[in-house]
């Protein structure tokens, strides 16, 4: 198996105003080390309260990195035992066995002299509860550091060694994607059984065939039941085509922006209630919108190459969200580009091959658009829907490949990027 290197999300963790450059060599050494910084200064406010963002970036994160100096931190008014938000975010870590390591100041005492300001290097408010949470942190494998340099050591060391750690999943580019430990059992799991089965066939065959030697009704049956394991063993074979697929499913909410003011909620909304047919169609309504062709009722090439960005990820991800990965211009680009290498030059037979990897194309005839499968099935080929050649509109069998590569050429995948630094203020 091919190997690619991991990108870790880092979740920072520390008090504020007192550890402002070391929370920014830490940033850095993050950084440096080809890894994505997180922490609650990345962030701004939201609806949601304060405390569930922090769990939300935590469980999004795939290590957890404390930096405790000589502060508790400001507290969560919203909890009972009056803890700081830090010592929250470690123990949530903790709970969450997500893999942490801390760097802990060796003297708090010497620094706030050497900084030449007591009140804001030293914990005053609450120093029994930084003491306890400091005897905590410090029972368990820490670094010991002096300076900024110490931190950045630290962390460019450790998050080498979680680098090599199998059970620390990390993130890669969407086109060096590799099936996981799980999806190699389930693929090895489905061959045994495809493997069985295709013997079994055969057996059975061969059995079949010297029965029915001179008795053609017999074939007949033997013929028919044949078809029917045939279509079972297709089944299985998709099944493991999907596996071999991976696609990162969007779990959060869409936000439902348009360049040109085109309101998604209705697409949305049948999507969420798996009216596939009606959400593909939807998809011609509003694609026509923000092109400003609804009344011509159908797009050119040089209406998709000035296709809005904005718009066009909105539709793509609200598909891929709703189909669980299956679906979406993003996964037809995909089998498009990257598997068939289809360019902006259109090439006939790899549209043909394109529409026969969706399931446009049966027995090497394009299917009417009635003809299409609307449900969301494990049968169901991967990237089927939104069906380009019907929103379109340049005509039924085949028609639309220009169109369709272009849009192709123009379609975002999207993946897990760094965040922007925010700031969170700790009193």
């Amino acid at each position: 198996m091919v190997y690619f290197p991991k990108r870790l999300q880092v979740f920072v963790s520390s008090t504020y105003l007192d550890l402002i450059e070391e929370r920014q060599a830490a940033v850095q050494a993050i950084l440096e080390a080809k890894h994505i910084p997180a922490g609650m200064e990345l962030f701004t406010a939201g609806d949601q309260s304060q405390w569930e963002v922090i769990k939300h970036w935590i469980d999004q994160s795939d290590v957890y990195l404390l930096i405790l100096g000589g502060r508790y931190g400001s507290i969560d008014p919203n909890n009972k035992e009056g803890k700081s938000y830090t010592h929250l975010e470690y123990e949530y870590a903790l709970e969450k066995n997500i893999p942490i390591f801390s760097c802990v100041l060796r003297d708090p005492d010497k620094r706030a002299m050497e900084k030449g300001d007591l009140q804001k290097h030293l914990e005053r408010d609450n120093p029994s509860k930084y003491h306890e949470f400091k005897k905590s942190v410090t029972s368990k494998m820490v670094k010991f550091w002096e300076n900024s340099n110490d931190i950045e050591k630290s962390i460019i060391l450790t998050l080498k060694d979680f680098e090599r750690r199998d059970n620390i999943i990390g993130w890669i580019k969407g086109n060096q994607q590799t099936p996981n430990s799980l999806q190699l059992d389930e693929i090895e799991k489905l061959n045994k059984e495809l493997n069985s089965k295709i013997n079994q066939l055969n057996q059975q065959l061969e059995t079949e065939r010297s029965q029915a030697s001179n008795l053609s009704d017999k074939l007949k049956i033997a013929q028919s039941e044949l078809s029917e394991k045939s279509l079972i063993i297709t089944q299985l074979q998709e099944q493991i085509k999907q596996l071999q697929f991976p696609v990162k499913i969007i779990t959060a909410e869409i936000e439902l922006k348009s360049a040109k003011g085109v309101d998604y909620t209705k697409l949305r909304d049948l999507l969420a209630a798996g009216k596939w047919k009606e959400a593909d169609q939807e998809t011609a309504n509003v694609m026509l919108q923000a092109a400003n062709r609804v009344s011509e009722r159908y797009l050119r090439v040089e209406d998709i190459d000035n296709f809005p960005c904005e718009d066009l990820r909105t539709i793509d991800q609200l598909w891929v969200k709703y189909s669980n990965g299956k679906f979406g211009f993003s996964v037809q680009k995909k089998i498009y580009i990257d598997d068939l290498k289809g360019t902006r030059e259109y090439n006939v037979e790899i549209w043909k091959e394109f529409g026969d990897r969706v399931g446009w194309r049966k027995g090497g005839n394009w299917l009417n658009y009635s003809d299409l499968t609307f449900e969301l099935l494990d049968t169901t080929p991967v990237a089927h829907l939104p069906h380009l050649p019907h929103y379109l509109l340049a005509g039924e069998g085949g028609a639309g490949g220009r169109e369709c590569h272009s849009l192709f050429s123009r379609t975002l995948f999207w993946h897990r990027a760094p965040r922007t630094l925010f700031s969170r203020t700790d009193l």
